[in-house]
C-alpha cells in the first residue's frame, strides 16, 4: 500500500499524488477498510494527480492509503 499525500481538500474529496494506472483505485484506512476511491487523474502526464471520493468526511483526519 502506498500512503496518500493530502495536497488538497474539497468537500468530500482529496487531491493527491497520484499514477496514472491508479484511476478507480480503492482507498482504504489503516486497518484496511475502504473509505472511497480515486476518480479521476488530472494535471500533467509526468506528475499527475488523483482525485479521491470519500465516503465519508470522517475520513479527512485519518492516514490514508492507496491499496495496490
Amino acid at each position: 500500500m502506498r500512503k496518500v499525500d493530502k495536497l488538497s481538500v474539497i468537500g468530500d474529496e482529496i487531491v493527491t499524488r497520484a499514477q496514472r494506472s491508479d484511476l478507480y483505485a480503492k482507498v482504504v484506512d489503516d486497518r484496511g477498510n475502504v473509505v472511497g476511491k480515486i476518480t479521476r487523474i488530472l494535471g500533467p502526464v509526468k506528475s499527475p494527480y488523483g482525485v479521491v471520493k470519500l465516503r465519508t468526511k470522517d475520513a479527512l483526519n485519518i492516514e490514508l492509503f492507496i491499496r495496490e
